[in-house]
């Protein structure tokens, strides 16, 4: 019964911990500008911004993620201004100090996303700041986030590249959409420094990446 009874006030404790994390960043929030570069970001998307915002700890299958919510607002060429919210279950151990070792021994799997760790970069420098041994991730396998108007603009631009046609244009599907982003665990917010989105409609990769401001 004790053993019981020190396990329940060992959870309850580590909940309060959590709790206590959490609400130090609630609301927070960071702010990415569109990069112009050919590398990371095709011609079609000409301008734009974004940002993560964290927005609440949920239990999800008996495990607590945080919901943060990625908002995107660019400019397309043909298709306009094109905005929306994304929603990404992000793991809670993500701002724990062992997060990133964890994830170098295995993917980790959300209730709507996959991480997988790619890498290492040795420096990254933005805003007059040098990152050092920055941590290189992939996330993808997003389910339920709104990723359709997404979909549509990687699909404009492969109609505006000539890889098909205006008459298959609804027909067509974009596959493996991912999120490459260089992490860092002094950075801000979700400690994401850059992050490049991209998507293949018939092999043809197309993409659009962001740096931290």
């Amino acid at each position: 019964m004790k053993k019981i009874l020190s396990l329940a006030l060992v959870c309850v404790l580590g909940w309060s911990l959590t709790l206590s994390a959490f609400e130090d960043r609630l609301g927070e929030e960071t702010n990415f500008v569109l990069i112009k570069d050919k590398a990371r970001t095709n011609y079609m998307v000409q301008s734009g911004k974004s940002k993560f915002q964290i927005m609440e700890l949920k239990e999800v299958d008996g495990q607590s993620e945080y919901l943060v919510h990625w908002k995107y607002d660019v400019m397309v060429k043909w298709a306009g201004r094109r905005a929306g919210t994304i929603r990404l279950m992000m793991p809670n151990e993500v701002f724990d100090d062992y997060f990133w070792a964890s994830l170098e021994n295995s993917a980790i799997k959300t209730s709507n996303l996959k991480m997988t760790f790619l890498g290492k970069k040795d420096s990254v420098s933005l805003n007059n700041q040098t990152f050092k041994d920055c941590n290189v991730i992939k996330i993808n396998e997003v389910k339920n986030s709104n990723l359709r108007v997404l979909e549509k603009m990687l699909i404009l631009k492969a109609l505006d590249m000539g890889v098909i046609s205006e008459h298959s244009l609804r027909e067509e599907t974009v596959e493996n959409i991912e999120i490459e982003a260089v992490t860092h665990q002094d950075a801000k917010g979700l400690g994401i420094l850059q992050w490049t989105i991209q998507g293949d409609v018939r092999g043809y990769s197309i993409k659009m990446g962001f740096d931290l401001i």
